[in-house]
């Protein structure tokens, strides 16, 4: 297709080409008659045909090739009281440049700013009807865009004021200024029309460089009869399908015309029946042919004889008359004699030339006869002509279809821009960088294995802690027993040395006075606590003692508890460090992964490309073995069946010595009524003659010659009533001969008009199939359009996504798979969602916005539609912004995600305050 349609590029990288530039009528006939000519073998008269219906057809439908390849370009915005914004707002768009965000608190009115930009330009939002385009505290509102169309500047200002809102009723003003010159319509619908009609329907601009929150029809969610009527528009190619339209409605008038000529012709219907009744008007003018000729023949004969009879009379008339002029009449047989002689003479002579035409005819009719048996000899030669035809027929079509099926079996030779150099030189890259990876990864190993081997298999001893526990306990209780011990002693110490102190006091145990003394009962009391102290001394020691195995029992597990501490702390450090290095390996091979993928990727490309080689080979073997075919099948085309020709030849022969002996056969008709008239003419002079030789006899007859001349006179009388009632129907039938030829004429007419319509027909057939299914557009999208696209959105998505599309054409319809790179899988990109699906749409409309041959804008918006995006995406990003980058030059953003709000270049903060929102870039 590349051949037939130059207009038709691809865009690849940087490269701006445009996908189709379809400027004029001149370029539209060209494609068609183009593709024609590749496709189809139609000679240069249907050619012809066809280009001058092209010409006719696009004169009609009035295309405006004027409306694409619009470059439109936002200057500045200011707005007044617009939604939640107070007065004062102000943007310059031509201050922006990269990833710039809006940034407010929710319900701050970010959105509203893509609102403020299509009302500025349409009059109409994405939400709410006009009057809610209005500060819910305000009356008024009013907005202003400055904005380029190509080399022009455009000023819209618009200016709404409520009249009651709970009424819903208000009213605007609208102006529009083409580089300062006022250009409205005399009112606001007319204006907003104009202004569509400048730029394009605002569906069209949001699906252009604006992704909603909502509401917004993405490519992928179209049906697949929709996604292609929706790529031509974008592409101008629904100008085929206009003609395509106008073309079937031309077929549908021209069958119905022929109906109606049909019905003026014929009663039949079909065709080759189209000639009854003028096949009808002219047998009934050959009737008519011959009733008048028979007429005249009759009139003639009668006009003779009247002649004759009127002779005669004037001759009786003259006789009896003149009968003193006899003697003159001797000159007049001179005359008459020498005339005689004449006439004879004419006679012979004419004569011998029919016995010579009898002759001619004679050998004439033989040779036609001998002709005739030699034809019988052919026997059945029409029907094995047919047979030929036919065989000739499978044979070409066999061979076509060898042909085709040879054109089916070419494989696709889509080489993209690869750089095999650079790519092998990325893999010898890659696979030195995989190999420093595993090396580190397999050091680490070593590593660990070797800290693995350090960890102490650590043998539990049953209620080890336990007893350990135990023997601590034992152990400051055997502490906190000496201390009462040794404290016990120093009492028990204390207690004896005042009982020596109070020994020399001597008392009587039985005498009270005695024992109320308080120095005896100091030293009575004295003596219970020593044998207190003593007692709880030897409680204390068995206490002690009992304690003191207790920690013997137990210290063995003192140093197996602090043995088991070590070697566990011990074995915590190495898994410490194993664990450290497994990050470390992991990370290692996270990284070792991508480079791997990256790998493949490069080495897929290396397989594309020997595939594209090995393809291109294969193509050109298939090319040789269908060129060949096409000699076969003209040669075949170039047979012929030599004893057919014979026959035709020898039948051409036959009727033309037909033709001949039917031109002899009227030599010898009027031949005969010469010699006959001559014959009669001789007769009459013989008797002329006779009649001067007996002038004596005639005039004794002269009384005879009287009564003979009145029955003569009534005879002429009679015979000429006859020849007028003859002459009456000669006119009858003459009249009726020139009825049957008008209507001979108009019939004429009508069969002409029948095939002219024909031809029509068959030229807007021709040019029905060539646009109708599996016609032009058909072979510009499935082999040229829909690959580029798809190429495209593929480099968008090795930017962003694990997956490709892979986008198929059928039937008229686009399908879009999704295929998975690590697994292969396809899923029909119709049950994508959230994530994928935003993805998805995000690169098919970054996609069609570089194919857009409608309008380009060097701008896109981006409205809350990250929500979906996980983590995964959403580091991936800054790839995505930096590619937008390179094809616009600003992208407004508007997210809450404080990840997307830190890859912003520029942010532009939303002022909010009691009055409302307020927004100022300049």
């Amino acid at each position: 297709l590349d051949d037939i349609c130059s207009e038709i590029t691809v865009k690849v990288n940087n490269r701006k080409k445009k996908i189709t530039d379809i400027k004029n009528n001149d370029t539209v006939k060209k494609i068609i008659i183009d593709f024609m000519k590749k496709k189809y073998q139609y000679d240069e008269s249907v050619q012809k045909q066809v280009s001058d219906k092209v010409v006719d057809i696009v004169e009609q439908i009035k295309y405006n090739y004027d409306n694409q390849g619009k470059k439109f370009k936002l200057k500045s915005l200011e707005f007044d009281n617009f939604f939640n914004y107070r007065e004062g707002n102000r943007i310059d768009f031509t201050k922006m440049k990269g990833i710039t965000g809006l940034k407010a608190p929710s319900f701050s009115g970010k959105s509203a700013v893509i609102d403020a930009i299509l009302y500025a330009i349409y009059g109409t939002a994405t939400r709410g009807d006009k009057v809610d385009t209005v500060n819910i505290s305000k009356k008024h509102m009013k907005t202003r865009i400055v904005f380029s169309l190509n080399d022009d500047e455009f000023v819209v200002e618009r200016e709404r004021r409520l009249k009651n809102r709970s009424k819903r009723d208000s009213s605007e003003i609208v102006k529009i200024f083409k580089n300062g010159a006022n250009i409205s319509e005399k009112d606001t619908d007319s204006t907003n029309q104009r202004i569509r009609e400048l730029v394009c329907d605002s569906d069209e601009l949001e699906n252009v460089c604006i992704m909603l929150q909502k509401n917004c029809i993405n490519f992928i969610d179209l049906k697949g009869k929709d996604r292609k009527d929706r790529l031509c528009k974008l592409l101008k190619l629904d100008i085929f399908n206009d003609i395509l339209t106008e073309t079937r409605s031309q077929i549908r008038r021209n069958v119905i015309e022929l109906n109606a000529i049909y019905k003026k012709t014929s009663k039949k219907a079909d065709d080759k029946d189209i000639g009854d009744n003028l096949k009808k008007y002219r047998e009934e003018l050959d009737v008519l042919v011959n009733k008048l000729s028979e007429k005249n023949s009759e009139y003639g004969k009668l006009y003779a004889i009247n002649e004759e009879t009127r002779t005669r009379a004037i001759e009786y008339v003259v006789r009896l008359k003149e009968y003193g002029k006899l003697k003159s009449d001797s000159f007049k047989i001179t005359t008459l004699s020498s005339g005689i002689k004449k006439l004879e003479k004419e006679i012979s002579d004419e004569q011998q030339e029919t016995e010579r035409i009898r002759k001619q005819y004679k050998e004439s009719t033989k040779k036609i006869s001998d002709l005739s048996d030699r034809l019988i000899d052919f026997g059945d030669i029409e029907k094995r002509y047919i047979e030929y035809l036919t065989d000739k027929e499978v044979r070409i079509r066999q061979l076509e279809d060898q042909y085709n099926k040879c054109l089916m079996e070419k494989l696709p030779e889509n080489r993209s821009n690869l750089n095999i150099t650079l790519i092998k030189s990325a893999i010898k890259k890659y696979e030195k960088e995989i190999n420093d990876i595993s090396l580190k990864i397999n050091t680490n190993e070593i590593d660990i294995n070797k800290l693995q081997s350090d960890i102490v298999v650590v043998k539990k001893v049953k209620n080890l802690e336990e007893n350990y526990t135990k023997y601590v306990n034992y152990l400051a209780e055997m502490e906190k027993l000496n201390n009462r011990h040794n404290q016990l002693k120093e009492t028990l110490s204390e207690l004896e040395q005042k009982s020596v102190d109070l020994e020399a006091h001597q008392y009587n145990p039985e005498c009270q006075a005695c024992l109320n003394n308080p120095v005896t009962r100091e030293k009575i009391k004295c003596r219970e606590q020593i044998d207190e102290n003593k007692r709880n001394q030897e409680e204390l020691e068995d206490l002690i003692h009992q304690t003191r195995t207790n920690v013997d029992k137990f210290k063995k597990y003192e140093k197996m508890y602090k043995s088991f501490l070590e070697k566990t702390e011990k074995n915590n450090k190495c898994r410490a460090e194993i664990e450290k290095l497994e990050a470390v390996n992991q990370l290692l091979r996270k990284d070792l992964q991508i480079t791997n993928q990256e790998l493949s990727s490069k080495r897929r490309e290396t397989e594309q490309y020997e595939e594209y080689l090995t393809n291109k080979k294969k193509n050109a073997e298939i090319d040789v073995k269908c060129s060949e075919i096409k000699n076969q099948i003209s040669d075949i085309r170039n047979e012929k069946l030599t004893e057919y020709e014979k026959y035709t030849e020898l039948k051409k022969q036959k009727e033309q010595m037909e033709t001949v002996n039917k031109k002899i056969e009227n030599m010898i008709k009027e031949n005969d009524n010469s010699i006959n008239s001559k014959s009669n003419e001789l007769e009459k002079n013989r008797i002329e003659l006779d009649k001067y030789n007996e002038t004596k006899t005639k005039i004794q007859e002269i009384g005879a010659m009287t009564k003979k001349y009145e029955e003569v006179k009534a005879k002429e009388s009679g015979e000429k009533a006859m020849l007028s009632a003859i002459e009456n129907d000669i006119k009858q039938i003459e009249k009726s001969k020139t009825e049957t030829e008008i209507k001979i004429k108009k019939e004429e007419d009508n069969i002409q008009e029948y095939k002219s319509k024909q031809d029509e027909m068959s030229v807007l057939k021709i040019l029905e199939q060539i646009l109708d299914k599996d016609g032009l557009v058909d072979n510009l999208l499935s082999e040229n359009v829909l690959p580029t696209l798809e190429e495209s959105i593929n480099s968008i998505l090795s930017y962003i996504a694990d997956y490709q599309v892979e986008i198929g054409y059928e039937k008229g319809s686009i399908k879009i798979e999704k295929i998975s790179k690590s697994d292969k899988t396809r899923i029909n990109i119709d049950t994508l969602s959230g994530c994928e699906d935003f993805i998805a749409n995000l690169c098919f409309r970054l996609a069609l916005t570089q194919y857009n041959n409608y309008i380009k804008t060097p701008f896109f918006i981006i409205d809350e539609s990250f929500k979906y995006c996980d983590e995964n995406f959403i580091s991936k990003l800054p790839n995505l912004f930096e590619y937008m980058k390179k094809y616009f030059d600003w992208v407004i953003v508007i997210s809450h995600d404080d990840k997307i709000i830190k890859l912003y270049d520029k942010t532009i903060k939303i002022d909010v305050s009691k009055e409302g929102s307020h927004i100022l870039f300049e």
